[in-house]
């Protein structure tokens, strides 16, 4: 990640939080999306990944998905596309 960019220690930590509690629960994905608090798919049931965890802000998920998203998908998701 661009460590220059104000937060990006605090979105990754958080990011770590988010991937423990996925492998707490046992899910397969993760469903990020602006607005809406972090959905898991377990046993392929879509559920919120806790109540006590806020939405993520669009900052929040681009600074996350220009570590996490190959080169090859990055075109998709400045589209706008789901990936």
């Amino acid at each position: 990640m661009d460590k220059t960019a104000p937060g990006i220690d605090a979105v990754e930590a958080h990011f770590q939080e988010l991937l423990k509690k996925v492998i707490e629960v046992g899910a397969s994905d993760i469903h990020i999306k602006t607005g809406i608090p972090p959905v898991v798919r377990v046993r392929d049931e879509l559920r919120l990944l806790s109540r006590q965890l806020q939405p993520l802000t669009s900052e929040q998920i681009r600074t996350i998905c220009k570590a996490v998203v190959p080169e090859r998908l990055k075109g998709e998701f400045h589209a706008g596309r789901e990936i």
